[in-house]
């Protein structure tokens, strides 16, 4: 796997257009495997795209909210929530703790990217930059490994 992150900027059933955190642009992609069907992604959503394959397949993905409120340890978030009825909500939010990497740089009113659950909260990876993750360096070195040991997992 030759894994980049990227911020998906429209989505459709097979794929995403998304741009390159690595500067190379915008390029559109499939779904991978183990997102196909079964992931939802959305349109400012980090994920990581496996550049290997042709077309590029998005292969993971963290969610973005925007903080609407912060404590010393952690925030509260709201994200897009996919409708099960007409009445659903649109949005909904969730606690997601602040790792020491990204404590003090989140901020009410910030778009963060954020991962599952983890202890039953979320865990912010990051806080946005204009346009992409503000350390998307760090990311690639904390994020991505964990990516490619979870598809030799399902792999082997």
């Amino acid at each position: 796997m030759q894994l980049e992150l990227a911020i998906a900027t429209s989505c459709e059933p097979s794929g995403c257009r998304v741009v390159l955190a690595d500067g190379r642009g915008a390029i559109e992609t499939k779904y991978g495997v183990q997102v196909l069907n079964r992931i939802k992604v959305r349109s400012g959503d980090l994920v990581a795209v496996d550049l290997e394959e042709l077309p590029p397949a998005i292969v993971w993905r963290w969610w973005h909210g925007t903080v609407r409120r912060v404590e010393e340890e952690r925030v509260l978030v709201e994200r897009c929530v996919t409708h099960n009825t007409a009445e659903a909500p649109a949005t909904d939010t969730l606690w997601a703790k602040l790792p020491a990497a990204v404590r003090g740089h989140a901020a009410v009113g910030n778009t963060v990217f954020f991962s599952g659950h983890r202890d039953g909260e979320a865990v912010v990876v990051d806080v946005a930059g204009p346009s992409m993750p503000a350390d998307p360096q760090r990311l690639r070195t904390e994020l991505l490994p964990g990516v490619v040991t979870a598809y030799q997992a399902f792999e082997g």
